[in-house]
């Protein structure tokens, strides 16, 4: 999984993970292992 900036897609944070995990339980550590510190997104896709 990839976190990026929403406004220039600058990189945040990544995380590699084998496919079985589903994505809703993968997306706080990875919000977690940001490393730029962030307000609380208002959108998540």
């Amino acid at each position: 999984m990839l976190l990026v900036d929403g406004r220039q897609g600058t990189p945040l944070s990544a995380e590699v993970h084998s496919a079985s995990p589903a994505e809703e339980k993968l997306i706080e550590p990875l919000l977690d292992h940001s490393v730029i510190p962030y307000r609380d997104p208002t959108r998540l896709l």
